[in-house]
């Protein structure tokens, strides 16, 4: 059944487990989000699957539309998280950081991260070339 997302999904998350095919990985989880895009879940793993391919821009398109889907979604907003931070983009992950202790009140690793990205918020950044 060509238009059956969950096999899409499935196969895609099966093929994801093989590093030499994860571009086919995305493919298909592409295909299961186009087919069923009120399934957070596909968004997220495709986010992550593009990312390890080293497609931030995608990844960060698949994992907000994961956040949009399922704002509830802790996993979804964690990766979203530390893609920011990554990033260096410490607005963006300060307020996902905050989004998953408002999630996950009791969990110190998202108190823990939250409290790291303020503090890399928080640092002067680096001074460019000296202007002659």
């Amino acid at each position: 059944q060509p238009d059956f997302a969950a096999a899409h999904y499935s196969l895609g998350l099966l093929l994801a487990e093989q590093p030499d095919r994860l571009v086919e990985a995305v493919d298909q989880m592409q295909k299961a989000a186009q087919l069923d895009p009120t399934q957070g879940r596909i968004q997220y793993n495709l986010g992550l699957a593009q990312q390890q391919l080293g497609r931030i821009d995608e990844a960060e398109k698949a994992l907000r539309a994961a956040c949009q889907v399922d704002p509830r979604m802790i996993d979804a907003w964690h990766a979203l998280a530390l893609l920011y931070a990554e990033r260096g983009d410490w607005e963006r992950a300060a307020n996902c950081a905050v989004r998953l202790c408002q999630l996950a009140p009791l969990e110190p690793t998202y108190r823990e991260l939250r409290s790291w990205i303020a503090t890399q918020r928080s640092r002067p950044r680096a001074a460019g070339p000296a202007a002659p």
